[in-house]
């Protein structure tokens, strides 16, 4: 542990003192770019050799690979979205809703609905803009 504690101030002196361009950008920075060395090696051709293609040596996957691959995808984001919704159901919240009146329950109310449906169309056509 203080070995550590030494070593670390040394590690960061010696980081600091590392410069901090390449030694190829000391020089002016706007100076043309140095002429490449001209090229001495020989090169010697390795005697040429029979290329062979196999038709059997296939490198990617086949019609079925392909067919399983998209197919085990498309059950996955299918299965990802009907968990999303079943769990999207059952958090929402439910509205109470006030058990209204279906309809008429009797003869009596049925006469009345009708008789203010009545009422409402003729006042409505009592104040119809006259032209």
């Amino acid at each position: 542990m203080m070995l550590i504690a030494r070593l670390t101030p040394l590690a960061v002196a010696l980081a600091l003192a590392v410069p901090s361009t390449a030694p190829a950008q000391s020089g002016n920075p706007v100076a043309p770019l140095p002429q490449p060395l001209p090229d001495t090696t020989t090169q010697q051709q390795a005697p040429a050799q029979p290329t062979t293609t196999n038709p059997t040596d296939d490198s990617g996957l086949g019609t079925m690979g392909d067919i399983l691959i998209y197919g085990a995808g498309a059950v996955l984001l299918l299965g990802i979205g009907l968990l999303v919704v079943r769990d999207a159901r059952r958090r929402a919240p439910v509205e109470e809703r006030a058990s209204q009146p279906r309809g008429t329950h009797s003869p009596q109310r049925h006469a009345r609905a009708r008789a203010k449906a009545k009422a409402a169309r003729a006042q409505r056509k009592r104040n119809r803009a006259k032209r």
